[in-house]
């Protein structure tokens, strides 16, 4: 091991990823039953997506970085995509260009997302009149400056997810009626988010009315801690633009429960979420935490990332395009682990940021399984 992660050829293929979460808040049957769950669905799955999970639940996220050459194939095998803002200019961009054989305007009329949300300061005008003047949905998130782009767009589909299973009914998220009701629950959020922020305020101002400087200073640090808890949207009809932010987080996440058998109702792939800043990597990792119950998968420059949540995950790569370099990394704090099927296990070792971080590890076997008591970071790298 070593405490660098060597880079990788991009190629954008995955093989299907379990995780499992064991706790005493579930029973023995129920244990028992989604493992066998887990087991029918360790397929090896072309471009990143699983076989067993339907297109109606398979979810496409596009942003602003290099697509892959692969996108019409992931397109193909997803029923919704959503562009991140400045993913719009990507899917404009470069789609045409991967197939030079047709006609360009004909390949972007083919090719529309279902919908595009975000700040909408990355996306050019003349992209945004295009999609616009076709009848793609746009959800401008620009209320709301405590989110990414990707956040939004995970937390939008979240709200599709929880909506769609009250409602008893397979994901159509390319339907208008589905699309507005996940902005009205938006803009519920975002209302609520509001009033809390006021609500601090106003504390705040009773506490220390003649110490403006440390009052400002406490607020922007009490909003912060409010919007991690309680993400919200706003909704405008006005020119056929939706006015929205980000849904689904805070206490109203879903229970360990719900998040099991999600799990096995999607999958998340997010396109352009890897390379470029540093900083817009780390961002889409901390998604991957701020959204433990959903299967997502952030791909990019080679590169393939996903969490590992607390308890036992099971892991079954394709190493015909997958590694052999590899790491376990935490990102959120210490973790103690145990792993098997890497060339370098641990063994209930502690791993730290200032301390052993497993990176540049192997994969040495067709399954690896790892149990840990805190989340964990898979990364691993793709070749040509």
């Amino acid at each position: 091991m070593s405490l660098h992660h060597p880079g990788g050829a991009p190629r954008l293929l995955t093989s299907e990823f379990l995780a499992r979460r064991e706790t005493g808040s579930i029973s023995e049957g129920r244990q028992e039953h989604h493992h066998q769950e887990q087991e029918q669905q360790q397929q090896h799955a072309l471009g990143g997506l699983s076989h067993s999970i339907p297109k109606t639940h398979t979810y496409l996220v596009l942003l602003n970085w290099n697509l892959s050459k692969r996108l019409p194939d992931f397109w193909e095998k997803a029923g919704t995509c959503i562009c991140a803002d400045g993913g719009s200019n990507r899917l404009h961009d470069e789609l045409p260009a991967m197939m030079p054989e047709q006609d360009p305007e004909a390949v972007r009329r083919r090719f529309l997302p279902s919908v595009i949300k975000g700040d909408l300061d990355s996306i050019r005008p003349e992209v945004l009149a295009f999609y616009k003047g076709l009848g793609v949905p746009i959800v401008d998130s620009s209320a709301d400056q405590d989110t990414t782009d990707l956040t939004k767009c995970i937390a939008y589909i979240e709200e599709h997810l929880k909506l769609e299973e009250a409602q008893l009914q397979e994901a159509r998220c390319i339907s208008p009626r589905i699309c507005m009701e996940a902005a009205e629950a938006d803009q519920r959020r975002y209302q609520q988010l509001q009033e809390s922020k006021q609500q601090q305020q106003q504390q705040q101002q009773n506490e220390a009315p003649n110490d403006s400087v440390a009052q400002q200073e406490r607020t922007s640090s009490a909003s912060g801690q409010q919007a991690a808890q309680l993400l919200g949207t706003s909704a405008d009809r006005n020119q056929g633009t939706v006015q929205g932010s980000t849904p689904g987080l805070g206490s109203e996440r879903v229970t360990l429960q719900e998040g099991v058998f999600l799990q096995h109702k999607h999958q998340i792939i997010v396109l352009g979420a890897l390379g470029g800043r540093l900083d817009h990597t780390l961002a889409a990792i901390n998604t991957l935490h701020m959204f433990p119950d959903l299967n997502i998968v952030l791909l990019g420059d080679g590169n393939l990332v996903r969490l590992l949540p607390q308890g036992r995950s099971v892991i079954k790569p394709d190493r015909s395009i997958e590694g052999p370099m590899c790491g376990l990394v935490p990102m959120r704090g210490a973790a103690t682990a145990t792993s098997t099927g890497l060339r370098w296990n641990v063994d209930k070792t502690r791993m730290a940021f200032g301390g052993l971080v497993s990176t540049s590890n192997k994969i040495c076997s067709d399954i690896i399984e790892v149990e840990t008591d805190s989340d964990l970071v898979w990364t691993v790298e793709l070749k040509d």
